[in-house]
């Protein structure tokens, strides 16, 4: 058999189905490094006709996506390195977090591309990854360099609060915003990229006057949030701007902190007590990192998130591609597929995000077991 029909599965899992299509019936699940067959050399919209022999499974003829196999280069399958990866600029930006509020979308513009791409690239191009097709990859304005030599050991994931790609676009791409994610799920699954891995995206960044509060390092920051014009506070809420200075009824308009009438802690914190304890700092957060976004990448889907676990806010093609990606970049990076390291915005910077960033309703297990894409 000539080396050119034999293909190594690229991704933590692939699906093998009966037809070329992800809503066919699925024969058997590919893992990473399996070896397939080509038998024929038909694309059928990108998917490709295969026989694999699987180890305790038995054998199976069906169709893979090809975008997520190489070609095996040289008897006894031998692979042909990654490209090595390009150091950062050392560029620096201010420490911005992105308001993400709740915007009106269009109509349709959370569904794009759904025919299969073609296959792209099988080599990394200076942080941009191979399975974004060029179509789908925007080069954003707002990154800086990642500083001290930092490689990412954290993934945060991010709901955009907008269901339109369009305003994602109009805010990632546009200088003045000051936000930026490395990579989007859309609800069809279809992935975009806005800023190399290579770089250093605006998506967690904490607020000079929140950092303060944690710096303080006893745990009472829980008695703040920062204000945003959309939400709704109770009638006693006290508001402050950012020196922590309070403010009149009529100057609401300034605020940057809100704490709740008579003192004491928000309930919205309850959820990261029960998962983190009563931990005195954010996840990750302490003295000489500071900064979430500086060894971490960020991920954004694009929702407006819920309370409740909904298939129609979180889609089972989002969970797929996300599954995918956060295994991919946990095995290249060697980060824990763990809660810990696989976290929400939320998580790292509770104040700016009281529980609503990915929200209560996302489903944690779905993208930390084996991720499987196709």
């Amino acid at each position: 058999m000539s080396f050119s029909k034999v293909f190594r599965v690229n991704a933590s899992a692939l699906n093998l189905r009966a037809q070329p299509s992800t809503s066919a019936g699925i024969l058997t699940v590919l893992r990473n490094g399996q070896a397939v067959a080509r038998l024929d050399d038909l694309d059928h919209e990108g998917w490709w006709f295969v026989f694999a022999d699987t180890p305790g499974d038995g054998l199976y003829v069906g169709y893979a996506y090809s975008r997520f196999l190489s070609p095996v280069t040289a008897p006894g399958f031998t692979e042909a390195p990654d490209a090595a990866p390009l150091e950062p600029d050392e560029d620096e930006e201010a420490d911005i977090s992105p308001p993400r509020e709740p915007e009106g979308g269009v109509p349709g513009d959370s569904i794009s591309d759904v025919a299969a791409p073609p296959p792209p690239p099988v080599q990394w191009e200076n942080g941009w990854h191979p399975d974004v097709p060029a179509g789908r990859r925007h080069d954003s304005p707002n990154k800086g360099a990642r500083r001290d030599g930092a490689t990412p050991n954290r993934i945060v994931i991010h709901i955009t609060g907008t269901d339109s790609l369009q305003v994602v676009m109009n805010r990632f791409m546009n200088a003045s915003q000051f936000a930026s994610a490395h990579y989007l799920v859309m609800p069809d699954g279809a992935l975009h990229q806005f800023v190399s891995e290579e770089d250093r995206a605006w998506h967690s960044g904490i607020q000079r006057y929140v950092r303060a509060l944690y710096d303080r390092n006893d745990g009472s920051w829980r008695g703040f949030k920062r204000y945003f014009s959309w939400s709704s506070y109770p009638s006693d809420a006290v508001f402050l701007d950012e020196n922590m200075e309070l403010l009149g009824s009529r100057e609401r308009d300034r605020a940057k902190l809100v704490m709740p009438g008579g003192a004491g802690e928000w309930p919205d914190y309850q959820w990261f007590d029960q998962t983190w304890g009563r931990a005195s700092v954010p996840l990750g957060y302490a003295a000489g990192n500071r900064d979430p976004n500086n060894a971490s990448i960020g991920i954004e889907v694009l929702s407006y998130g819920s309370v409740q676990a909904d298939p129609e806010v979180y889609t089972s093609a989002m969970y797929t591609t996300l599954s995918g990606l956060v295994g991919d970049i946990c095995q290249r990076y060697g980060i824990p597929h763990t809660r810990e390291f696989v976290c929400g915005h939320e998580d790292v910077n509770p104040v700016e995000r009281w529980g609503w960033d990915p929200n209560r309703g996302f489903e944690w297990d779905r993208i930390l077991s084996p991720g499987s894409w196709g």
